[in-house]
């Protein structure tokens, strides 16, 4: 199974992906197996009135993600990912919703659907 994080504006696969990663109001979780979407679950950003950076990247481990796939993401944050195990993959950034990001770190990552 691989665990994909997206940062976003809304709870869902249809919401507006966000621009960057520490500063998104949610980060929808998405979980693949075998080329199947299973699961989708949605968890709202904690830190987003006081962001500190480094307390994002630490939520994405707590959530035992393999990979971050944003819009915009700054270097410091994708150092703390990779330390953590966690690949930042940066996108498109025309994409406009959560799935089009999700298809397009699928397609990165090899995953045909």
């Amino acid at each position: 199974m691989i665990r994909i994080a997206i940062p976003a504006n809304g709870p869902d696969l249809t919401s507006e992906a966000s621009e960057h990663f520490g500063r998104a109001p949610y980060f929808v979780v998405v979980d693949v197996e075998e080329g199947k979407v299973v699961g989708v679950s949605a968890v709202k950003n904690p830190t987003l009135e006081h962001h500190v950076p480094g307390e994002v990247p630490q939520l994405m481990a707590k959530l035992r993600a393999k990979v971050v796939a944003c819009k915009g993401i700054g270097p410091r944050a994708v150092k703390v990912l990779e330390e953590l195990g966690i690949e930042a993959l940066v996108t498109d950034r025309n994409l406009r919703t959560v799935k089009e990001v999700l298809d397009e770190a699928l397609k990165h990552l090899g995953v045909t659907t």
